[in-house]
């Protein structure tokens, strides 16, 4: 087995590849690096059959590394990387296919922003790792897009980027802490007042669960402040610590806690549960549980922006953390992504990004839709300010996009509600994609009809299909499962997040 080697100064005279091309169109960056990062996911299936996670970290360790290089070169300067901080050995891949496109895909990320190469990359590193591992980590990177309205909301919070200390609890890739550190360093450009390296480690920590993605985000960083570092002859700063956040000591000590928690359940240990038991309900959900780290580690009235599954807002599950949202702090802007797919590549999922400040107050919550374009790019609209329930742990009911706002305007003006008649609004206890293997076609003895969201038409009209969903229309009930089983009266509602859409 070999292991990972530092790139020497004799390794400056590899070629720079120039920009991909297709049919003689220059292709955008970031579509050239998506394809050429789908392509080296394609082309090295056996060796990642074979290797797993040490394949995928011998790639993007070797990507890094030409990216170093070539960035060094640019700048006359002959640092070193910065070492992995947990042992990698791997064969060496000169005589595989991806040698050639992974100094390409090097060379379009040298060129690309820092956003771009930090979301690519990371997407490189996850793509090649088995898929249940990257599963069970939550290992779904955040777009720059994302990234970088993650700050805006901070700044228009308030946020003073001369002078805030922040955090970012599970960097991933880095893309989120490169979008608040290149903040930090924009305000103190415009300010006339140049940000001392030696400072850094003061105003800006990113923690990091996976040793090798800490690594990888620091090395990002590292390649983010190089050009500084070389002209005053200054050594990196450490800014990525490879730890569990949910492990490190709860001090208030930052002015804004950033980024995008993982999603998800987790099991705990007897002392957290005891730490985190007020923000628990029936599970632990990791969402809820980095909410509550996080507000125990802003100062008074420090802000938290983080990206949360919709869950969060209305989920039952989420009831405890909604009532921590509301007593021991106060959700100041809401911003709902329209799009259930194509946000974090390999996920399906309603997510929001949510800014809140320590310390209870009433105020309204400014409510804003996002249409993402790609990773880069995004729309924003203002749907206005809304008024939560004065039940603490109620769910929230805001718009998520402009078709909704009448709704909830119409539905906060109502005196009575379902349970004042009698009813409890459901979902259902089935969730579909829980048991794939039960739907069917056609029927079976122990089957049941399954009713689909398309089945209510938007005139209230009942047809009882799944044109949709390759027409499974009986779920199979297995024995002791009659509690998924509904068989008294019930009203049906079919809820349309947009035009022409439904979910099942």
């Amino acid at each position: 087995m070999q292991h990972f080697l530092q790139p020497s100064a004799n390794d400056f005279t590899a070629p720079i590849v120039p920009k991909r091309r297709v049919d003689g169109d220059e292709l955008g960056l970031s579509q050239a690096l998506a394809s050429l990062r789908l392509e080296i996911v394609r082309t090295t299936k056996l060796d990642r059959q074979e290797y797993g996670e040490l394949f995928a970290q011998r790639v993007v360790h070797d990507v890094l590394c030409k990216l170093w290089e070539t960035k060094c070169k640019e700048l006359r300067c002959y640092t070193p990387i910065r070492a992995p901080s947990v042992e990698l050995a791997v064969r060496q891949i000169d005589d595989l296919s991806p040698r050639t496109k992974i100094e390409e895909f090097a060379a379009l990320a040298a060129i690309a922003s820092p956003l771009q190469a930090a979301h690519e990359i990371g997407l490189l590193y996850t793509g090649l790792l088995p898929k249940k591992m990257r599963s069970e980590a939550s290992m779904f990177f955040t777009p720059p897009a994302l990234a970088e309205h993650l700050v805006d909301m901070a700044t228009n919070a308030g946020i003073d980027w001369l002078s805030a200390r922040v955090l970012e609890p599970s960097c991933g890739s880095g893309t989120v802490l490169l979008a608040a550190l290149s903040r930090m360093m924009d305000a103190h450009s415009k300010a006339g007042m140049p940000l001392p390296l030696e400072t850094l480690q003061a105003r800006l920590v990113g923690q990091e669960k996976d040793p090798f993605c800490a690594w990888i985000a620091q090395v990002l960083v590292d390649l983010f402040l190089l050009p500084i570092a070389s002209l005053e002859r200054k050594d990196l700063p450490a800014l990525v610590s490879c730890c569990d956040t949910l492990q490190v000591p709860q001090i208030q000590a930052y002015d804004l806690v950033i980024g995008n928690p993982p999603f998800g359940t987790t099991k705990l240990s007897a002392r957290q549960k005891d730490r985190f038991q007020r923000s628990i309900y029936g599970r632990a959900n990791l969402p809820a549980i980095f909410v509550d780290q996080a507000l125990s580690e802003t100062v008074p009235d420090g802000l938290v922006c983080f990206i949360v599954p919709t869950s969060l807002v209305s989920g039952a599950y989420s009831r405890n953390a909604r009532m921590l949202l509301r007593t021991v702090a106060h959700p100041v802007e809401a911003c709902f992504v329209d799009e259930r797919s194509g946000v974090f590549e390999g996920v399906t999922q309603s997510i929001a990004l949510l800014s809140f400040r320590s310390g209870a107050a009433s105020k309204p919550v400014a409510v804003r839709q996002i249409t993402l374009s790609d990773a880069d790019t995004f729309q924003e609209i203002e749907l206005g300010t809304f008024t939560l329930s004065q039940d603490s742990e109620a769910p929230w009911i805001l718009p998520r996009c402009i078709e909704q706002v009448e709704v909830v305007k119409g539905a906060s003006r109502l005196t009575s509600s379902l349970a004042d008649w009698g009813h409890r609004a459901s979902t259902g206890p089935v969730v579909w994609n829980r048991f794939k293997d039960r739907l069917t076609v056609n029927p079976e003895t122990s089957s049941i009809p399954f009713i689909w969201a398309e089945s209510v038409e938007g005139d209230g009209k009942f047809t009882w299909s799944a044109d949709r969903k390759g027409n499974q229309r009986w779920f199979r009930l297995e024995r002791g499962e009659k509690k998924l089983q509904q068989s008294g009266p019930v009203f049906l509602f079919s809820v349309r997040h947009r035009p022409n859409r439904s979910d099942g």
